[in-house]
């Protein structure tokens, strides 16, 4: 035997012993299929005992939701090439009965989406790096790590891609699913500003899009997840940056009226400013306390006055807004939002902008607080949060002068506004109990607001997706898109014999 063969051989043999040793052992089928992959890709992979322990604790404390950190997958796959991913998924056709999970960076709460038991995690964590091409016209950006990876290298240029609103948030996940940016107005989604992708598809080949060479695929890679393959990489247009202005201010809670009236007219300003972005937080905390965090963004170092409207008139409690790099803004604001290390959850719905209805944001606010206020009293949960996210038509229009993307945004479309909630808490009983009251939240706008939503004297967006970033794993995302069943055509015709319906996340269906 070679000597240069004997480190490979020690590797597996380390790897063989990581099998033996682990405690509570899963399915035989999915340790073959461990062992599979062990064979191939032998320094990638991690076990929940043994020499690759380290690697393997250290990859669960990446979830953003602390509960996830609990579900055990039965091995760990890190690649670092695309070549890795592609034998990976080549290994695990020996297995079809075997589950998988995709994961970058952690940020999504849902539990089943990038966490699994009893199955194999293929991490794209490790697959990080950000290279911007001589011109300065786009960057080649991994899937794994955070944006702040992205933003900060590339601000040293003078340049930034559409990402997002926090510097901590995750790559791979934030742009296959759409993301939204406070560049969005200017730019369209993050997803409409990738003009290539290096993908991994169902058979383990490695193929390069563009949308002149797969102009369908393309779109459809543009906020549907990762059904359709793995990116291993990002071709972004770049855009130029310098001083950016914004952070957040903080309201007591007896400025409600003042604020909601603000993000009404922000959202429904015909000359609205498209480098001037906000997000409305109401957030409510133990014994019935509640205040307003309200995200300031301009794309300059000063914004001009009454680019806010009313909104940036209000006089705070606390103001920490000022001018700075986009990397300080980023980094700075997830400080505000890191819930790392605490059980988390998302849920989401797109809403029609309704001229007539500036109320609306109070019944949605006021059943938010009764909600919170149940669980917050009796200490179920530490902080509940409603976002309110302005999603003007000028996304529309960039997203089609790009090309368009899966949720089918148009030039055509008018102003719209997304709601957030977000739940924190401790107890894992108390988990059900969190998503039930979310999804109460919810269920009783869609009954409530949609079906009177507005006078017959006035015209508001019929068409609502859901969007994916921001939902929850029980929310129909992808039956909400209006292309449906062509998005569904072009994932079976990518997909022919089911591969990526064993993974987790949002699925077309058949």
């Amino acid at each position: 035997m070679p000597l240069k063969s004997l480190p490979r051989l020690a590797t597996l043999i380390a790897l063989l012993l990581d099998f033996q040793q682990a405690s509570g052992a899963p399915p035989a089928r999915t340790e073959q299929a461990c062992q599979a992959i062990a064979n191939v890709v032998p320094d990638q992979i991690a076990f929940a005992s043994g020499l690759s322990k380290k690697a393997y604790d250290a990859e669960l404390k990446t979830y953003w939701n602390v509960a996830l950190r609990d579900i055990k997958p039965t091995c760990i796959v890190l690649p670092i090439t695309a070549e890795h991913v592609s034998a990976t998924v080549k290994a695990l056709h020996q297995f079809p009965d075997v589950k998988f999970v995709i994961k970058s960076g952690g940020h999504d709460p849902n539990p089943g989406h990038s966490s699994i038991s009893d199955g194999v995690l293929l991490s794209l964590n490790n697959m990080r790096g950000t290279t911007l091409a001589a011109d300065k016209k786009v960057a080649f950006v991994k899937p794994g790590g955070p944006w702040t990876d992205v933003i900060t290298p590339l601000a040293k240029e003078g340049v930034t891609a559409v990402g997002g609103r926090l510097g901590i948030v995750g790559i791979g996940g934030y742009l296959t699913q759409g993301g939204l940016s406070f560049l969005s107005a200017q730019y369209g989604l993050a997803a409409d500003n990738v003009v290539g992708w290096e993908l991994v598809t169902a058979n383990g080949s490695v193929v390069h899009v563009t949308p002149e060479s797969h102009p369908d695929l393309a779109v459809a890679l543009r906020g549907s997840g990762e059904q359709l393959g793995i990116v291993t990489q990002f071709t972004l247009n770049t855009h130029p940056i310098d001083q950016v202005w914004g952070g957040y201010r903080i309201f007591t809670s007896g400025y409600r009226d003042q604020i909601l009236q603000g993000f009404h007219e922000f959202v429904g300003n015909p000359s609205a400013d498209p480098k001037a972005a906000i997000i409305v937080d109401s957030a409510h905390i133990l014994f019935n306390s509640s205040f307003y965090m309200v995200y300031f963004f301009y794309d300059g170092a000063t914004p001009p006055k009454g680019a806010f409207g009313k909104l940036g008139d209000i006089k705070p409690t606390l103001d920490l807004c000022k001018t700075r790099t986009y990397p300080e803004l980023l980094a700075f604001n997830s400080l505000g939002a890191d819930a790392t290390g605490l059980r988390t959850s998302f849920r989401s719905l797109t809403l029609p902008y309704m001229t007539d209805r500036p109320d609306v944001y109070k019944e949605i606010e006021s059943a938010f607080s009764n909600l919170t206020n149940s669980l917050t009293s009796k200490s179920y949960i530490s902080m509940g949060t409603l976002a309110f996210q302005a999603f003007p038509n000028l996304i529309g229009k960039q997203s089609e002068k790009r090309g368009g993307n899966a949720m089918g945004l148009s030039s055509q479309d008018k102003n719209r506004f997304i709601i957030e909630l977000n739940f924190v808490w401790n107890k894992a009983e108390d988990d059900k109990l969190v998503w039930q009251i979310g999804k109460s939240l919810t269920d009783m706008v869609e009954k409530r607001i949609i079906t009177n939503k507005t006078s017959s004297s006035i015209v508001s967006e019929t068409y609502v997706p859901l969007f994916m970033n921001d939902a929850a794993y029980d929310q129909e995302v992808t039956s909400s898109y209006k292309n449906v069943q062509r998005l569904s055509q072009i994932q079976r015709q990518m997909d022919p014999y089911g591969f990526w319906k064993r993974a987790g996340g949002f699925k077309y269906q058949a």
